[in-house]
C-alpha cells in the first residue's frame, strides 16, 4: 500500500520481467532457464520418438545435431540427419498407414515392411551396399568403416569427422535410391563423396586454410584426382 507522500519514480515490474530487462547476459540467462524447464518436463516421460529408437537400437542419444555440424557445413546434410534422428522421413510403412502407398513393403528388398530402421540399416540390400562401400574405402583409402546400428544413427565425435560425413552420405545414397525406385549403387556414393570434397576444398581454399582440408580428409582427398570411372557397383 502506498501513502499519498510516496512517489513512484519507475514502473513496478514483476520479477520475471525485471530478470529479462537486466542488462547482463539476457539471452543466455533466458535460454538456460528454458533448458532447465524442458529437461524437467522431458524427464517425466519418454517421447514417442525416443521410445521407437529404444525399440529399434536400444538407445537414444542427445547432442547428435552438434556432432553432425562438426562433420559438415552442408546444411542440406545437417537437415537430412535431423530428419532421420527425428524420424520424420516418410517410409512406406507410414505412407501405407495414411493411404498414400499401396503397400508397406520395402522398395529395395521387396520382402519386409519398410520402417526407418529397416530402410537405413536392416534391409539386406542396404547391408550389401554398406559392405561394398567398406571394401572400397579399405582398398582405396585404408579406412575401416566399422560401426553398429547405434553409431550408424547416432555418430559420435570419436569416430572422426570424415567417418561421420561418410556415414551420412551413405544414408543419403540409400534414400536417393529409394526415391528414384532403384537400388543403391557404389558409384552414386562415390559421386556424392566427390561433390562434398570439392565443396569443402573450395571453402577452405577461400579461407586460405588448405591444410585444414587435408587434415580433415586425409587419404580420402585423393578422390579429387584419382580416376574412379572403372568402379562398378
Amino acid at each position: 500500500h502506498l501513502s499519498s507522500d510516496d512517489k513512484i519514480v519507475h514502473p513496478i515490474l514483476p520479477f520475471k520481467i525485471t530478470l529479462l530487462a537486466n542488462k547482463s547476459q539476457i539471452s543466455r540467462l533466458a535460454y538456460n532457464t528454458l533448458l532447465i524447464g524442458l529437461k524437467k518436463r522431458n524427464s517425466l516421460t519418454k517421447t514417442p520418438t525416443e521410445l521407437k529408437w529404444l525399440r529399434d537400437i536400444g538407445c537414444v542419444e542427445e547432442g547428435t545435431l552438434y556432432v553432425i555440424r562438426l562433420a559438415t557445413r552442408n546444411t542440406f546434410l545437417q537437415t537430412f540427419h535431423y530428419r532421420i534422428v527425428s524420424r520424420i522421413i516418410a517410409t512406406n510403412t507410414f505412407l501405407h498407414r495414411i493411404g498414400r502407398s499401396e503397400s508397406p513393403t520395402c522398395d529395395l528388398c521387396r520382402s519386409h515392411d519398410e520402417t526407418l530402421y529397416h530402410l537405413f540399416w536392416g534391409c539386406a540390400v542396404v547391408q550389401n551396399f554398406i559392405e561394398n562401400i567398406k571394401t572400397y574405402l579399405k582398398d582405396k583409402f585404408n579406412i575401416h568403416l566399422g560401426c553398429r546400428a547405434k553409431r550408424w544413427f547416432f555418430p559420435r565425435v570419436e569416430q572422426g569427422n570424415i567417418i561421420m560425413l561418410i556415414i551420412t552420405l551413405i544414408k543419403l545414397a540409400i534414400f536417393k535410391s529409394k526415391r528414384n525406385q532403384g537400388r543403391p549403387h557404389l558409384n552414386r556414393f562415390i559421386a556424392l563423396l566427390k561433390i562434398e570434397a570439392q565443396k569443402e576444398q573450395l571453402y577452405f581454399r577461400r579461407l586460405k586454410k588448405e591444410n585444414a582440408f587435408v587434415q580433415k580428409w586425409g587419404e580420402v582427398a585423393k578422390i579429387l584426382t584419382d580416376d574412379f570411372s572403372s568402379v562398378r557397383p
